[in-house]
């Protein structure tokens, strides 16, 4: 399975994660006004939100976008205690209100791969930061294929190494 061929790279659905709806509202018109199509989910709590992840990881790639103080939680309880994004198991940007700079190492600690302050600025750049944040999703995605495939190989020729082995001692040709 290739990068290209499940469109991980090619992905515009955004799963939003957002109890405020004037916020959910602000955060969809920004992506409007990118050039892109975009197609969006959107749940107000951390129950829906996984729900929803769960009824979809099959079928297709997603971007979870969500704010951190949410009703039943905060969106890095999407994480669940991942130890790198492909345990996370899909691209996750945490919004919040209130930026402080510990929120924000907690937040790349979880491993989520941005975090974004919800003011202007922030809002306007998040299409942006989606587009960087699936690119380098992709890669991600790409370098753990080409590493299964390396230990396959790898395996493969251990195999194939082995035989030949055996075959020369059975014949009794020695290297």
């Amino acid at each position: 399975m290739s990068v290209a061929s499940d469109n991980r790279n090619e992905c515009n659905t955004i799963l939003l994660v957002e109890d405020e709806d004037a916020h959910a509202v602000l955060i969809k018109r920004a992506f409007k006004e990118d050039r892109l199509s975009w197609v969006f989910h959107h749940v107000k709590q951390i129950k829906d939100a996984l729900e929803w992840i769960n009824a979809n990881r099959d079928e297709r790639s997603f971007l979870v976008i969500a704010d951190y103080l949410l009703p039943d939680g905060n969106g890095l309880d999407l994480a669940r205690n991942a130890k790198s994004p492909l345990e996370v198991g899909y691209p996750l940007v945490i919004l919040t209100g209130f930026g402080s700079e510990k929120l924000a190492v907690q937040t790349l600690k979880s491993e989520a791969m941005d975090y974004v302050v919800k003011d202007g600025e922030g809002l306007r750049s998040l299409p942006n930061i989606a587009k960087n944040v699936l690119q380098k999703w992709g890669r991600i995605v790409e370098c753990q294929l080409i590493e299964k495939d390396l230990e396959t190989h790898i395996r493969s020729l251990g195999e194939e190494d082995y035989d030949l082995e055996g075959t020369h001692l059975s014949q009794g040709n020695y290297i």
